[in-house]
């Protein structure tokens, strides 16, 4: 043995001097779990994330693990959770009559999935940048960014009325001019899916608000889809205000945002007089 003694004496050692101890789950686990490392803004992230779009439950027994699970149809959604969460434990997918079957087991520390509510916590929405990478997270899970007639529109819906509600108030406090409405009463049967609850809605399609929510939400963002999806909505947005300008006021309301964009920003004072 590595230490010439036998294992009574080291448990009795590690007694003596409160050395924390493997649990019988932990310490039968086959694959390595990797602790989460506190980092904020990605906790944010992977809040949103789960509220949108994800299962976590404690397993079964005395083990201590989470495990989340999800289904999609989509393997950019696989791809997605298996960079957010396989680096901290095992990942498995499995493609089941069209639908892949999506688990990771964690290790405990990352309890603060566990939670399932309608709300968007008091320490993500005092700050804007954990509340934004709340939004993408979700975003990745619930929101689409789309082209619509030729316009750039962001819309992120779900059942989830309280959550929505709180992020609609912060958009707006941040003036980003979104709407928020009901979408679907419950029992209404949309595209042979019946809704059994209420389905609200957030849309943001004002062209400046939307470049600022676009420089706020890209950096969390992590769906390559919708990364794709956002890149083209900003294309458009730049295109169209090229050929159509901005009134001046708002040119310079947003122009913390338009600096990225000096070839816009010049266009567009130019032709403001």
């Amino acid at each position: 043995m590595k230490y010439d003694c036998s294992p009574s004496i080291i448990l009795d050692k590690l007694k003596k001097y409160k050395i924390e101890r493997r649990n019988a789950s932990e310490s039968n686990t086959i694959y390595p779990k990797k602790s989460f490392d506190g980092n904020k803004v990605k906790k944010a992230y992977m809040i949103g994330f789960r509220l949108g779009d994800l299962n976590a439950k404690k397993c079964e027994g005395n083990s201590s693990l989470i495990r989340i699970k999800s289904s999609t149809t989509k393997l950019a959604q696989v791809k997605l959770i298996k960079d957010i969460f396989g680096c901290y434990g095992h990942f498995y997918a499995k493609k089941i009559r069209g639908v892949y079957r999506v688990e990771c087991s964690l290790h405990k520390s990352f309890n603060f999935l566990l939670p399932k509510k309608d709300k968007v916590e008091d320490w993500i929405l005092k700050n804007n940048r954990l509340f934004f990478a709340f939004l993408a997270g979700y975003t990745d899970a619930e929101g689409c960014i789309k082209l619509s007639q030729n316009r750039a529109r962001y819309r992120v819906g779900s059942y989830d009325k309280n959550l929505l509600n709180q992020a609609y108030k912060k958009l707006k406090e941040l003036n980003l001019y979104p709407r928020y409405r009901l979408e679907t009463k419950a029992g209404t049967t949309y595209s042979g899916v019946k809704h059994n609850g209420d389905f609200w809605g957030i849309i943001i399609s004002n062209k400046l608000a939307l470049l600022k929510l676009f420089e706020f939400l890209e950096p969390h963002m992590h769906h390559s889809s919708k990364l794709k999806d956002l890149k083209r909505a900003k294309e458009n947005i730049i295109r169209r205000n090229i050929n159509f300008g901005i009134k001046g006021a708002k040119i310079y309301e947003y122009e913390n945002i338009l600096c990225h964009y000096p070839d816009l920003l010049y266009k567009l004072k130019t032709n403001s007089g």
